[in-house]
């Protein structure tokens, strides 16, 4: 979905995004997202779909009543519990950060590769848009934009089929 600051807003597209997958058939293992979209909106229609997520959460979320920054002051611990709106999940914190799955059946080493994962899409949209024209795109036709964006992925997929990005590769090789 193409988020143009107006109108329909970032969260309402990620729901519209998951509601597609679903009527394509997808059926992903994990849905890894960060913090941003881990609205108690997208965490539920997640779950409802009958997915797991792996994301992590702002420390004003609340586990169990309580905001995440107060709940223990160690940096390092994990714990079973429950978000508003009745989401059962495990949250793990490590330093600053709090990691959380919907399954409760997980050990954290996986939720961390799982999370991991992300990272390297958040690593192709940085090059996407460093190098490969989606930064300041001034389409103002939807099919244009489109097209742009097309281009864009295209030379990126060529690129790293190439090796140019070798930081993408290992982790895209066997997509293309």
């Amino acid at each position: 979905r193409i988020y143009s600051g107006k109108g329909v807003g970032k969260i309402s597209l990620a729901l519209e995004l998951l509601e597609q997958a679903q009527i394509l058939g997808f059926t992903p293992e994990y849905v890894l997202f960060d913090s941003w979209y881990a609205s108690q909106s997208v965490l539920k229609r997640v779950e409802d779909l009958g997915w797991c997520f792996v994301t992590k959460l702002k420390k004003n979320r609340r586990l169990n009543g309580k905001p995440l920054k107060h709940y223990r002051k160690t940096p390092y611990w994990s714990n079973l519990g429950v978000l508003k709106g009745g989401l059962g999940v495990a949250v793990y914190r490590r330093g600053k950060a709090f990691i959380t799955t919907n399954d409760l059946n997980i050990d954290f080493s996986v939720v961390k590769r799982l999370y991991a994962i992300r990272n390297v899409i958040e690593e192709v949209f940085r090059v996407l848009k460093q190098l490969c024209g989606w930064q300041g795109c001034q389409l103002r036709c939807e099919r244009g934009y489109w097209n742009h964006l097309t281009a864009g992925l295209l030379g990126f997929a060529l690129q790293a089929r190439s090796k140019l990005y070798p930081c993408c590769t290992s982790n895209f090789s066997r997509v293309f």
